[in-house]
């Protein structure tokens, strides 16, 4: 393992660690044992998780949530959970045919994508408005997509969504679009051209500028290797370009999910070996990188700490055994202490990470040994 480097470069290797605990916002920690009122899910897996107020909505290929004692209530690839118990919402169910991988809200409104063809009883391709208190589908809401969508985000008064998709409606958008978020209606100037799946969207704070990630070459036949950042209004892609993190044609280092903040970009790297790495805003440096043994599925940020899951296990960075979940100093990569036991299946695809608690999801079998885990549990404040 390579010492810590002093100066902070396009080269910075990886560092050394020193223990610490994990700290949410405010300076409190999250325990490392989940809550035991949290239900899990059965019959797939959840990909995607937002927040409305007190609950939390996940989404992703399940067909039931079931309680710590074994009572099973069927939710079809989405559900609403108390985020303070985990206990789902009761006759809050409008139910997916299909796999939904990405959600977005502003507390009221409740976006949906994925790869699904009908949702809460409508017909709906690939994109679909809900309301949050009611689950009901919103009918003045009729995008529909021609190919599956994998991430959302709601902001500058636009829904941005990005995935395989070709078309929205019958205009061509590849991979990446704007849209009304009330209505469907495609932003006519934002229509950056991905050579492939976009999986992540992110906005930098205070700018004009979004982050994608994904599993691109090009962006709009300019050269980004699974990293990129746009104008939120024109779509212009911005001279911001990171190296990639691997060259090999075939395990390349495509970028899950991303992390942002003013003057840092946090990113989920999946491929050889998996890792995360930590890229200066303003020039596109590396400023750190953390190796795992499997992939980084998914990244958040919570104050200093910078939250990693994903399949790697059982060692993520040299600071000790890590499964599937990795908790690092965002200015320095260090790996702080916390480290709950997250194992089985293709491991964490979501997490929410705030001053009440840390929620995660996926795939997952087990937490800390306790088999009643399955694709979610919510860690409360320690």
């Amino acid at each position: 393992m390579h010492a810590r480097i002093a100066s902070l470069t396009a080269t910075a290797a990886v560092l050394v660690f020193a223990a610490a605990p994990a700290v949410a916002a405010g300076g409190t920690s999250y325990s490392t044992t989940p809550s035991s009122t949290a239900w899990s899910v059965t019959g797939g897996q959840v990909y995607a998780m937002v927040r409305a107020g007190d609950k939390i909505i996940i989404g992703g290929t399940f067909t039931a949530v079931r309680s710590p004692s074994g009572t099973s209530w069927p939710r079809n690839r989405i559900a609403m959970l108390s985020a303070s118990t985990g206990a789902p919402v009761t006759g809050w169910d409008p139910g997916a045919n299909n796999t939904i991988r990405a959600l977005a809200t502003d507390g009221t409104r409740l976006w949906a994508g994925g790869s699904f063809t009908t949702i809460g009883g409508a017909s709906r391709s690939d994109l679909a408005l809900l309301s949050v208190s009611t689950g009901t589908v919103q009918t003045a809401f009729t995008a529909n997509g021609n190919g599956e969508v994998r991430s959302l985000y709601y902001g500058n008064s636009r829904l941005y969504a990005g995935g395989l998709f070709t078309k929205i409606g019958t205009t061509t958008r590849t991979r990446a679009a704007a849209l009304n978020p009330a209505t469907g209606a495609l932003d006519a100037s934002w229509k950056p051209v991905a050579s492939w799946a976009v999986n992540s969207i992110a906005p930098v704070p205070g700018t004009t500028s979004l982050v994608l990630g994904g599993e691109f070459s090009t962006l709009s036949t300019q050269p980004r290797r699974y990293l990129a950042m746009v104008h939120n209004t024109t779509g212009a892609v911005l001279p911001w370009a990171p190296a990639a993190e691997c060259n090999d044609p075939d395990n390349p280092c495509i970028v899950k999910s991303v992390a942002v903040t003013s003057s840092m970009v946090y990113a989920a790297v999946a491929g050889v070996g998996g890792r995360v790495a930590a890229y200066y805003v303003s020039s596109g440096a590396r400023r750190w990188v953390q190796f795992g043994d499997g992939d980084a599925q998914v990244v958040t940020l919570s104050g200093t700490t910078l939250f990693a899951g994903g399949h790697f296990d059982p060692q993520f960075g040299n600071g000790g055994p890590r499964s599937e979940l990795a908790a690092l100093n965002s200015t320095t990569g260090s790996m702080l202490a916390y480290s709950p036991k997250v194992q089985g299946g293709s491991g964490i695809w979501a997490m929410l990470a705030g001053s009440d608690g840390l929620q995660i999801a996926g795939s997952f079998t087990m937490v800390n040994g306790v088999t009643a885990r399955k694709g979610y549990a919510a860690f409360p404040l320690g």
